[in-house]
């Protein structure tokens, strides 16, 4: 008698996964639905997209687009600062369409916001269907929410890196568990070339470079395969010419030394572990109440303790997401001096994870039920930061930051322009609070190659009128100073005698305080 041949059921292939993406697609009324649903959050996304004024470090990553712009050799000037400069690359480029330069600056973070969404929904689908099979359900519903949620809503309309971060560290997440599951060399390069990207944007970015590198090193033990040692060598070329292009800049040591400026020694974690453990464990308690909404905060906090106690634990792509999102947060709990919600978006935002893990596990009538409730929340969230972002429930010290603070530039937009004006007829001269940052950058960015004009910083604050200013007014020329009501120091019989105030610009109230700050516009008397 024959013994009957087992039957061989052959691993689903990467061709077969992309052809079931495709394939996902291929219906009118989908295609229809998806790019009427783009439409309508891109639509949502550009209604007032500048009514928050100009924030400290937009205006610098602005201006360094615009010398970039001006002046091609000045590509790496971000390096000055130890910034990597992939993200005023781009804007450079879309700061020729001749546009409001903060609105194209959003609106390249508006791009990233929708493009990680994107990405994150396809990681996704990925982790919740292994049999390699793409699901149209499963991208649109997370893409969806992830799109109207605070988090990506809120620092997808401002002009800074972090957006940008989230999308490449999103994709190179998505790309690399496709790698993991069908290893193949055209795989590791561009998953290589995206990391590669995600750190030519920002340092964090370091951190998906190392963690892959683990789990290259777990791969080859894993299979014994030697193959994979080519993948390793190829990863690693390819992330180094990539980020490697910043060798040419002398000041390329500048990322390191900035670096510094953020972090904690190794030193303090050994000698008090739980400083700043602790305070930014609550600090982040406190940004997620917001930027996830309460009620969805507690839809990641329960679907979190489920997964713990699932099977899924254990399973290896579940891992491999865990440690990209993990041991960031870890880490940013442990050794970041400076703790602010947007430096924890590129990892949060893959943590919603969690919610469609909860979701998963519900009927169907109480998903929708739960889901429904939660996009509306963030929905109503991201109304008020749209229309009336003075009365939205940010967090105080973001809150302080992006509309009450020095670093919130009420003013600049409407002084720039009285100052083009007089700049047509006269030499004008305008001194600033600062050499970076608000100011001066807030105003160089809407007075870029503006003819008769020089734009002068000084210290901070301003306890006297710098003689280049009075020297500058005995000249003939129209002289200016510019500085925030609180930060100008100067005697108030020297400033009577010298100093003319011509426009005031108001602040909303500190939000504990009451207190009202003002961008002051004076005009300095020869």
């Amino acid at each position: 008698m024959v013994p009957k041949k087992k039957k061989v059921i052959n691993a689903p292939s990467l061709e077969s996964y992309f052809n079931s993406l495709i394939y996902s697609f291929q219906s009118y009324r989908k295609i229809f639905f998806l790019f009427l649903l783009f439409f309508l959050i891109l639509s949502f996304y550009l209604y007032h997209l500048t009514i928050i004024p100009v924030f400290a470090d937009e205006a610098i990553y602005i201006r360094w687009a615009q010398l970039i712009k001006n002046v091609p050799t000045l590509r790496f000037v971000p390096l000055q600062d130890g910034k990597q400069p992939l993200f005023m690359w781009l804007l450079a480029g879309l700061l020729r369409l001749k546009q409001d330069p903060l609105f194209s600056g959003r609106f390249l973070s508006v791009l990233f916001g929708l493009a990680n969404a994107f990405a994150l929904s396809l990681l996704f689908n990925h982790l919740f269907n292994s049999k390699g099979k793409f699901r149209f359900s499963n991208f649109i519903i997370p893409f969806l929410f992830l799109s109207l949620l605070p988090f990506t809503f809120f620092f997808s309309r401002l002009a800074l890196v972090d957006m940008a971060l989230s999308f490449f560290f999103s994709l190179a997440m998505y790309l690399f568990l496709l790698y993991w599951q069908y290893p193949r060399l055209d795989l590791a390069i561009i998953s290589a070339f995206v990391i590669g990207l995600a750190w030519l944007t920002k340092s964090p970015g370091m951190f998906l470079f190392l963690i892959s590198l683990f789990w290259l090193v777990v791969k080859f033990f894993q299979t014994k395969n030697l193959k994979i040692i080519g993948h390793f060598l190829a990863f690693v070329i390819v992330v180094e010419l990539t980020y490697g292009i910043l060798r040419l800049s002398p000041n390329y040591h500048m990322i390191a030394l900035r670096n510094k400026d953020y972090l904690f020694p190794l030193a303090k974690f050994l000698h008090t572990p739980f400083d700043p453990f602790f305070p930014h464990l609550q600090d982040t308690f406190y940004f997620y109440w917001f930027y996830f909404t309460p009620v969805g905060l507690l839809y990641l906090l329960s679907g979190f303790l489920i997964f713990l106690k699932s099977r899924y634990l254990k399973m290896e792509s579940f891992l491999i997401f865990l440690s990209f999102t993990l041991v960031p947060f870890l880490f940013s709990l442990i050794f970041a001096k400076v703790f602010t919600a947007r430096y924890l978006l590129y990892f949060s935002l893959p943590l919603s994870f969690f919610i469609f893990f909860l979701f998963r596990q519900l009927r169907k009538g109480l998903f929708w039920f739960f889901f429904v409730f939660l996009l509306l929340f963030s929905f109503a969230y991201d109304l008020s930061l749209a229309i009336k972002p003075t009365r939205s429930l940010l967090p105080v010290e973001e809150y302080r930051g992006y509309l009450t603070d020095w670093t919130a530039g009420w003013g600049i937009k409407e002084s720039a322009k009285f100052f083009a004006n007089q700049a047509k007829k006269n030499k004008v001269v305008i001194g600033t609070e600062g050499y970076f940052g608000t100011l001066p950058d807030g105003l160089w960015i809407y007075l870029d190659q503006t003819p008769n004009l020089a734009i002068i910083g000084g210290p901070v604050p301003v306890k006297e009128i710098p003689s280049s200013l009075l020297n500058s007014a005995k000249a003939g020329n129209l002289t200016y100073l510019v500085a925030h009501k609180s930060r100008f120091l100067i005697p108030p019989q020297v400033a009577q005698k010298k100093l003319k105030l011509i426009h005031s610009y108001p602040k909303p109230p500190d939000p504990l305080s009451g207190i009202s700050d003002a961008l002051n516009v004076y005009q300095v008397l020869p």
